[in-house]
C-alpha cells in the first residue's frame, strides 16, 4: 500500500509539473506567477523536489539572468548592498543580444559606463550559462588584461567545484 501511495504521489507531481510547463508556450519563459505557483506546490509537497528542479532547469536554460540570480547570489552582492539586487534593465538588454540566435547578432560591441558589470555579465554569467547548457563548445575569454581573464576563469572554476547548487 505504501508503494502505491508513493507512486500516486510521484505521478501527481509529474502531472502538476507538466501542467505548469504546458501553460507556457514552447520555449517561452515561465511567468513570475507560474514559478511562484510551482514553488508553492513544491513547498506543500504537491511537486517532488526532482520535478521542481526540472522546472528550474527549464527556466535556467531559457533565461541566463534568472539562473545567475538563483545560482550565483554571492556575485550579485556588494559591501554597500549585501542583499542580491534584481538585474538592471541594461543586463536584460545585453543578455537578450547575447542569446539572440540570428546571424546579425554574432558580433556585439558593448559600451556602458564603469561599474555596470559588463565584464561580470559577459565573462562570467553568460559563459557559465553557455557552458552549463552546452550551448557553446569552445569558449574564449578575452579581457583588457590577462589578469582579468584569469580571474574570470578562476571564478568559473571555483563555482564549478564548490557551488553546491551546481554539484
Amino acid at each position: 500500500q505504501r508503494t502505491g501511495e508513493l507512486l500516486l504521489k510521484h505521478f501527481n507531481s509529474i502531472q502538476k509539473t507538466n501542467e505548469i510547463l504546458q501553460s507556457a508556450p514552447t520555449d517561452q519563459l515561465l511567468t513570475h506567477d507560474q514559478m511562484q505557483s510551482a514553488f508553492d506546490r513544491y513547498r506543500s509537497g504537491e511537486i517532488a523536489k526532482e520535478d521542481f528542479r526540472k522546472l528550474l532547469l527549464y527556466q535556467y536554460r531559457l533565461d541566463p539572468l534568472y539562473m545567475a540570480t538563483r545560482l550565483f547570489k554571492d556575485m550579485l552582492t556588494s559591501p554597500s548592498s549585501p542583499n542580491p539586487q534584481p538585474p538592471p534593465q541594461i543586463h536584460r538588454t545585453l543578455m537578450d543580444l547575447y542569446t539572440d540566435p540570428s546571424p546579425s547578432s554574432r558580433r556585439i560591441a558593448v559600451a556602458a559606463p564603469r561599474g555596470h558589470s559588463k565584464s561580470t555579465l559577459t565573462g562570467f554569467f553568460f559563459v557559465m550559462h553557455q557552458a552549463l547548457f552546452q550551448k557553446k563548445r569552445n569558449i574564449v575569454i578575452v579581457s583588457a588584461t590577462q589578469d582579468l581573464a584569469i580571474r574570470f576563469l578562476r571564478d568559473i572554476k571555483s563555482e564549478l567545484q564548490h557551488n553546491k547548487k551546481l554539484i
